[in-house]
């Protein structure tokens, strides 16, 4: 079954409103309410994973997702995790027409979060 995917509600300053949150095992993300969370395994617990990627399309295509794109996962390689999330894209072929153009990439990485709808939270 296919999903539509609507764009996430913003605050009228244009910066997108993160009133979703995701518990992991020792993290806390928060992303818009449309983020669309994929799983590496089928534990629909999300506390039990421990870390999470953002999904994106690959550089030839040049876009930002429509919605964000998460995969938590628990202790699966950075390869292993993209096979999965080529495979689990599938899903969502309105985002991902051709599913090999997905990349999983850090939330933050260089010191900077380059989608502002998705943010890791600290105590």
């Amino acid at each position: 079954m296919l999903k539509t995917i609507s764009p996430a509600p913003q605050e009228q300053t244009n910066k997108p409103v993160l009133d979703k949150h995701v518990l992991l095992a020792t993290k806390l993300l928060a992303t818009t309410k449309d983020a669309i969370i994929l799983k590496s395994q089928n534990d629909k617990d999300e506390r039990n994973y421990t870390n999470a990627y953002r999904v994106i399309h690959g550089p030839d295509h040049g876009m930002m997702t429509k919605v964000p794109f998460i995969i938590l996962y628990k202790d699966e390689t950075a390869n292993e995790v993209t096979a999965i999330a080529e495979e689990l894209v599938k899903e969502y072929s309105e985002e991902f027409e051709n599913n090999k153009d997905c990349h999983v990439v850090p939330i933050f990485s260089n010191g900077e979060y380059y989608d502002n709808r998705i943010k890791w939270l600290t105590a």
